[in-house]
């Protein structure tokens, strides 16, 4: 039976008129017919006073179960997860169903159109006459499928966040970091079940798109949550990850996703790239025994701070331009200021004072470009490089390389 059907029997069950029981649920008596002949169905905001006015649970509107209930109990039930699943798959069928009545129409208005083509030009008005209405009817189907589409869309929504909520584990959680030294940040995570029974155990995990899975048992606490501590390597196999919480009762365990880290990596540590802005390496003369390699131009070097207040800012930089391993010019930048590090100079001057550095912001994240004079060296056998090594506020380095001539 389906869930009009069930609307119409319950309600000639309890001796109810249409206007009654609509002045009952609060909706119009037209509402109440469309619910019974299946042109409507109710939303999740009419349900529960439905259900109640007709003394049955909203499992029993919705599924058909047998379990009786009161009148007073049925208004405070919720619906389960076979509740919700049922009125998601009627809002579904009644989409499919209104789709289908479309295709029929038009199909329809089609034949009619090819049997008056067959008349001829004697019937050139009335063909013409009737597209117009065909046009007019298929754009009308066309908005009445959109709305039902927004409509299913907006209940599905709601019964996929009920079904999540339903579904979730965990009442409440909590975490907080704290670094340790060797790269090390310590986790503290805890995390209170919406139901613990004797003898539930509890573990949590963090588990990285790159990395090993770090997992640790929690300690069950007074107040009926969990509390476990972990420590995550500060290295870029963990610059995104997943905490899980997993709680078993009986050999049953069941589990959640507490939240997700994107950026755990570079909100911590410095991370820095070259970029080849106007960078130039050409040879010269290539095939002969004056080949040489023309080496010259600007690069950018682009900087990220963790912009934490306990983490490390850069204060110094030097990018070299190396072939085969050896310098062949070097240009120190002075950062000093950049980051909010302490220092005399703000941005501007320490740019005016580098001569060709520029600062291309004062924030979080900068690109400071530097320029080499282009110059002549014999071609280098393993290749040229530009190589950038940043010194952070508590005396240690980040290098980056880049790439710009490979034999």
């Amino acid at each position: 039976m389906k869930i009009h059907e069930r609307i119409f029997k319950l309600r000639r069950a309890a001796g109810l008129s249409q206007e009654t029981l609509a002045e009952r649920v609060g909706v119009s008596r037209q509402a109440i017919g469309k619910w019974e002949n299946g042109a409507a169905l109710p939303g999740l905001d009419n349900l529960q006073a439905l259900a109640a006015a007709l003394g049955v649970s909203c499992d029993e509107l919705l599924t058909g179960g047998t379990q009786k209930e009161t009148r007073e109990d049925a208004a405070g039930e919720g619906l389960t997860n076979a509740g919700v699943r049922a009125l998601l798959d009627a809002y579904q069928a009644a989409q499919r169903q209104a789709a289908r009545r479309q295709r029929m129409l038009l199909a329809s208005l089609a034949a009619v159109l090819l049997a008056l083509a067959c008349l001829g030009a004697a019937a050139d008005v009335r063909l013409r006459a009737l597209a117009g209405r065909v046009d007019d009817v298929s754009g009308r189907m066309d908005g009445i499928d959109r709305r039902i589409d927004e409509r299913v869309g907006s209940i599905r929504a709601e019964i996929e966040e009920s079904l999540n909520e339903s579904e979730r584990i965990v009442a409440d959680f909590d975490w907080q970091y704290r670094m340790l030294p060797e790269d090390r940040v310590e986790l503290t995570l805890t995390a209170t079940p919406k139901s613990r029974r004797d003898g539930t155990a509890a573990a949590f995990s963090v588990v990285p798109s790159g990395g090993e899975v770090i997992s640790a048992e929690a300690t069950p606490r007074a107040d009926g949550g969990f509390i476990a501590q972990m420590e995550i390597p500060l290295t870029l196999e963990y610059e995104s990850f997943a905490v899980m919480a997993a709680f078993t009762t009986q050999g049953e365990t069941q589990s959640q996703l507490l939240f997700r880290e994107y950026s755990f990596y570079s909100s911590r540590r410095i991370v820095a790239s070259i970029t080849l802005t106007d960078f130039r390496a050409e040879v010269l003369s290539p095939g002969t025994e004056q080949a040489r390699l023309s080496l010259g131009g600007e690069c950018g070097l682009e900087i990220q701070s963790p912009g934490s207040g306990n983490a490390p800012v850069p204060v110094s930089a030097v990018v070299a331009l190396l072939a085969d391993g050896k310098r062949l010019a070097v240009r120190p930048i002075d950062l000093s200021d950049a980051f909010g590090a302490p220092g005399s100079l703000s941005g501007d001057e320490a740019a005016a004072q580098a001569g060709e550095v520029t600062n291309a912001a004062q924030a979080v994240g900068i690109t400071c470009y530097v320029r080499f004079e282009p110059q002549e060296i014999p071609l280098p056998r393993t290749g040229a490089v530009l190589q950038a090594t940043v010194t952070d506020s508590s005396g240690q380095t980040i290098v980056c390389r880049q790439e710009v001539y490979r034999p």
